[in-house]
């Protein structure tokens, strides 16, 4: 198995971590991002953001901030998806998300509502 330098694994899927942007810094796009959506979405996301976020650990190596990668981007951004599908967020919201999130980079997973709603 090929390494990396952050020898760090996903607390969701077990995988090493092969694209180390921490969950803060995914977090502050995300909220970015909800600077002009409606309340409700706001705090589904915000909710969930800090349900993952109490799993902290002391593992460095965000690319952009060098703090905790205690998840991957994948595992990360499909939560939050999933959880805005849950809550029915909308084919606008969930494809401006897909559009700005999407870390299913191999198209086996939430990618594959992109297909269904027309984006690739």
């Amino acid at each position: 198995m090929k390494t990396n330098n952050y020898n760090s694994l996903c607390m969701e899927c077990k995988e090493e971590i092969f694209n180390p942007l921490c969950p803060s810094c995914l977090a502050q796009e995300m909220k970015d991002w909800l600077a002009n959506k409606p309340m409700k979405i706001i705090n589904v996301v915000e909710k969930e953001i800090e349900k993952i976020m109490m799993f902290k650990t002391n593992k460095k190596g965000c690319l952009r901030c060098n703090s905790d990668t205690f998840m991957c981007p994948y595992c990360f951004t499909e939560r939050i998806y999933l959880k805005l599908k849950k809550e029915k967020a909308g084919k606008e919201i969930l494809s401006e998300f897909l559009t700005l999130f999407n870390f299913d980079l191999e198209h086996t997973g939430y990618s594959k509502d992109m297909e269904r709603f027309g984006l690739i």
